[in-house]
């Protein structure tokens, strides 16, 4: 788990590093687990905290632009047209 507790963005932001991990050998809802990269992993788990994207990108030490290609190449992949539904086909909302 990262957490970036130091970071001026926000104080209380962790994501997991093992992000759409099976547990239990139960399987996952769907095939996010396989399509997105790590990084997209953690670009939606942090959507899922809520964070827009200037926050995501000063978290990840990225730009915000880059932030906004990972979010369109995940919404591709999904199928999907925005963030909430990215979250309910990812399983996260």
């Amino acid at each position: 788990m990262y957490c970036f507790n130091n970071h001026p963005a926000n104080s209380n932001i962790t994501f997991e590093t093992d992000f759409f991990v099976k547990k239990n050998n139960a399987k996952p809802r769907n095939d996010a687990a396989g399509i997105l990269s790590r990084r997209e992993k953690q670009i939606m788990q942090l959507i899922a905290q809520g964070l827009g994207n200037k926050q995501i990108a000063a978290l990840l030490f990225i730009s915000e632009g880059t932030v906004k290609v990972h979010i369109k190449n995940i919404f591709a992949k999904l199928g999907v047209t925005n963030r909430v539904l990215a979250l309910s086909k990812a399983g996260l909302f």
